[in-house]
């Protein structure tokens, strides 16, 4: 069968999607990716997957979400696709309505977070709400979540049927890629050299995208008032050119100029290697669905600081494995964080429960297990006529 993987950008292809895309090829699926062209895109065809770039919003303009909405209808149609899968907010609307429009089968949208949440104005939480409602109802023949809690959102406020709703779950390689066994010395001091790190240094590591709904100004006010010279702040991640918070990146830009405890890594590759050499991560996020940078720092063994929303307290045992804190609170933040700087047993057993749970709760193989159990059951249905 073939299958189409819509998201708004390359990079949550190459970040998110590959061991899906993957498991679907081993078992005889035909797989294309359809996303904005990116840094990721080349890279991906050189290593022999299929991807078609269309350029897809990621706000609501109605220019841009029409011009869109008509390429991914023309591309649809010409491909003949059995499937239509998507992902991320107003990629996930864009390609429901054109997988519609172009008579596709089975249309199966994974929400890694919806879009509304308990920050947003009453207003603006009510109209994504009605939006995923519209959608999930008229354009969706069976939605994944990874967060228990979207799940029974959905459910709660009817955006569809309970028979066509599962939650999957998701997870990371907790036995290669993040296991701290697998990490040589060597490469961790060298990451030290790279940045100035000193042995006897602390290190706080955020990874996500440097914009205002991931926390970042928080984190920064946050970190202004721990004033311990040995305590350092690096922030790995990008504002990717087709995000619409650039304001947000020029004020972390001036920030971080103005203190040298503070690193900019930009985009990395080696997050194992630098979750190695930190002491404790942080994602103080106003809005998440079920969060990969939080799993793959468990399963590297390290404690988590990170905001009390969906998703993140899925993920974090608060006092056991970390702590939960209050959005937006720079005060919290700086508290929690110094907690476990300041307690380096406090530090390690956090550090070994997050492990723990890491492993029995969120290993990739299990949650793509159920994923591709559920889509082989619903194309099977699709194929014999009872779906």
């Amino acid at each position: 069968m073939r299958v189409l993987e819509i998201c708004a950008v390359d990079n949550t292809v190459k970040g998110i999607l590959l061991p899906l895309i993957d498991r679907l090829l081993s078992g005889g699926f035909h797989v294309t990716s359809c996303c904005s062209y990116g840094y990721a895109s080349d890279d991906l065809r050189a290593r022999g997957y299929r991807i078609k770039n269309i350029l897809i919003p990621r706000s609501l303009n109605p220019f841009a979400l029409f011009r869109a909405v008509i390429e991914l209808t023309r591309y649809i149609k010409g491909e003949r696709f059995d499937i239509v899968h998507v992902h991320t907010p107003v990629a996930a609307l864009a390609g429901r309505v054109a997988a519609k429009l172009a008579g596709i089968p089975l249309v199966i949208y994974t929400t890694h977070g919806f879009h509304f949440h308990d920050r947003m104005g009453r207003a603006a939480y009510h109209f994504f709400l009605l939006a995923e409602k519209i959608a999930g109802r008229l354009l969706t023949d069976h939605i994944f979540t990874v967060s228990r809690e979207d799940y029974e959102t959905a459910l709660r406020h009817k955006i569809t049927g309970r028979e066509k709703i599962s939650f999957i779950s998701n997870g990371v390689d907790v036995e290669s890629r993040f296991n701290p066994s697998n990490v040589c010395e060597k490469q961790t001091r060298e990451k030290r050299l790279e940045f100035g790190i000193e042995e006897n240094d602390k290190v706080i590591l955020f990874v996500g995208r440097l914009v205002k709904e991931k926390g970042v100004l928080d984190l920064l006010d946050a970190f202004n008032l721990i004033k311990q010279d040995n305590v350092k702040l690096l922030l790995v991640g990008v504002c990717p050119g087709s995000e619409r918070d650039k304001e947000t990146f020029t004020k972390i830009s001036g920030t971080v100029k103005k203190s040298p405890r503070i690193i900019m890594a930009g985009r990395r590759e080696d997050i194992p290697g630098l979750l190695h050499l930190s002491h404790v991560f942080v994602l103080p996020s106003y809005r998440e669905g079920l969060p990969l940078s939080i799993m793959e720092a468990m399963a590297m063994g390290k404690p988590v600081v990170a905001s009390d929303i969906r998703g993140c307290r899925e993920e974090v045992v608060d006092g056991e494995t970390g702590y939960l804190i209050e959005p937006g609170n720079a005060g919290d933040i700086k508290d929690k964080l110094l907690n476990i700087l300041n307690d380096p047993q406090l530090a390690r057993k956090m550090g070994c429960g997050a492990r723990k749970r890491a492993v029995e709760s969120f290993n990739i193989e299990k949650a793509l297990d159920r994923q591709v159990r559920i889509i082989e059951k619903i194309a099977g249905n699709l194929c014999s006529g009872k779906g």
